[in-house]
């Protein structure tokens, strides 16, 4: 075989090589990185937070709320494994968790135990979840809360997963 062949059909590898991993990172970032979702509209009321003797009492719909505001909207299920987002919601003072499962712009929360390992789990006092929930969509107050430690996040999933599953679209960047 002639070395002009030999050239030819590495040529030839390569550039079908080249134009699948090519397909497939157009692919990736369409599925994952860009993917479209409308801004969820956030209920015009929500009812008030209970407060008994100086603690908070937190419903399902303030913990919907609060997620929506922070753009938890965007997440979604991994497409190899199909694992929806899992969140883990701890509010300290008022001895509340919640978990909360997110498909597709849909939000499960419950007051129940729904799951043994999210990918994510949010600490904070009453006090600064009734804050946020009176200014949500305020970036800089958040990141503030972050900083200083009012709001502690604990990432239990890898990098990879966090990025298929819309994490990096939130808010509450990892």
């Amino acid at each position: 075989m002639s070395s002009k062949t030999k050239n030819k059909k590495r040529n030839a590898v390569s550039q079908v090589l080249f134009l699948f991993i090519m397909s497939l990172l157009v692919l990736f970032i369409l599925i994952t990185g860009f993917s479209i979702h409308q801004d969820a509209e956030l209920p015009e009321y929500i009812p008030p937070v209970t407060i008994n003797e100086q603690v908070p009492h937190f419903e399902l719909i303030h913990i919907e709320y609060f997620l929506k505001g922070l753009k938890f909207y965007k997440l979604h299920s991994n497409l190899f494994d199909m694992q929806p987002a899992k969140i883990k919601f701890v509010v300290a003072q008022a001895n509340q968790i919640f978990y909360v499962i997110i498909t597709s712009n849909l939000f499960k929360v419950s007051d129940q135990e729904l799951f043994d390992e999210p990918d994510l789990i949010i600490y904070l006092e009453g006090d600064t979840l009734v804050r946020l929930i009176n200014d949500v969509n305020n970036r800089a107050l958040i990141q503030k809360l972050i900083d200083s430690g009012d709001i502690r996040l604990n990432y239990n999933s890898n990098k990879f997963t966090l990025f298929m599953k819309g994490f990096y679209a939130t808010l509450l960047r990892p």
